[in-house]
């Protein structure tokens, strides 16, 4: 047996987690005069994956991640909101957005 309820929970973690990874996405993509839809094509992410991961209930792979991050000169950490960096938003201590 399983908690529903847990894994609803989980999953809406993920989904807000997502949504702060895409939103700095966005925001460091416009400090440099771009778009996520420019970033997918340099980096050979498919057209509107980053977007989907705001409504996606999975994490994103980390390989992408890190490909993204080291795209934009900043850690995993700082494009998961885990850690600050100037213009890109951190995630509550308590993981809500």
């Amino acid at each position: 047996s399983y908690n529903k309820e847990r894994i609803i929970c989980k999953n809406n973690k993920n989904n807000e987690q997502n949504k702060i990874i895409v939103n700095n996405i966005r925001t460091l993509a416009a400090t440099r005069g771009t778009n996520i839809a420019a970033i997918e094509r340099e980096l050979g992410i498919g057209n509107g994956t980053i977007g989907k991961w705001a409504k996606a209930a999975k994490s994103p792979p980390y390989e992408t991640l890190y490909k993204i991050a080291t795209h934009f000169g900043v850690t995993v950490a700082e494009l998961t909101g885990e850690a600050d960096e100037k213009g890109i938003k951190k995630s509550p201590p308590n993981g809500r957005a």
